[in-house]
């Protein structure tokens, strides 16, 4: 509901494309600048490309560019980085976890880089989480998300349903599981699920 209603009152976020909204915000949720000063963001702040974005404890944040909305949950931090690239859209999400909902294109037009992994899409709605214990993992809820070892290169699609992860930075391609459970704050409860599918460098879109 919370989403649904953010996303109702603020139906333009995005006339320039390169700009997102603060289109809700509770706690505490801080712009950080390259000096190390922050500042508290709020509802209609405007985020323009090298913004980064940090929810502290009790924190949440619902970014939004026309009809792609991103959520952000609390401990996490996120970068807007510039230059934007020719493809799209990229953000990095350096650690915590974000749900993403990101309108369908003809060709893939969304990157998200965590920590060990990339998640590109051509739209889906789909969940990053990042934790130094648990490693990286992607969520999907609909559509099919193309997940990257930023290590290796290896990838492999995740369609709705399924878990991608790459558990370290040592770790060799894309695991990918069932859902088995609702994923918690690291998607860890889908370990006791169906076990990897494989390590693959699979082909398939985004």
């Amino acid at each position: 509901m919370f989403l649904f209603l953010a996303f109702l009152a603020f139906p333009s976020a995005a006339e320039d494309p390169e700009t997102w909204l603060v289109a809700t915000s509770s706690g505490t949720v801080l712009l950080l600048a390259d000096d190390g000063s922050s500042r508290a963001l709020a509802a209609g702040d405007r985020l323009e490309a090298g913004a980064r974005i940090r929810t502290m404890s009790g924190g949440r944040a619902v970014l939004a560019r026309g009809e792609d909305v991103i959520t952000m949950s609390p401990g996490t931090d996120l970068v807007i980085p510039a230059p934007q690239p020719g493809f799209g859209t990229r953000v990095i999400q350096a650690v915590g976890r974000a749900f993403y909902e990101i309108t369908k294109g003809a060709a893939p037009h969304f990157e998200v880089d965590s920590p060990y992994l990339a998640a590109v899409v051509k739209g889906t709605k789909f969940e990053v989480s990042s934790d130094a214990a648990a490693g990286d993992a992607v969520r999907v809820l609909e559509g099919r998300v193309e997940v990257r070892n930023l290590r290796d290169g290896r990838s492999a699609p995740v369609n709705a349903g399924q878990v991608g992860r790459v558990r370290s930075a040592d770790s060799a391609g894309v695991e990918v599981e069932e859902q088995t459970t609702d994923s918690g704050g690291n998607g860890n409860t889908h370990g006791g699920g169906a076990g990897p599918r494989g390590n693959g460098s699979g082909g398939g879109e985004p």
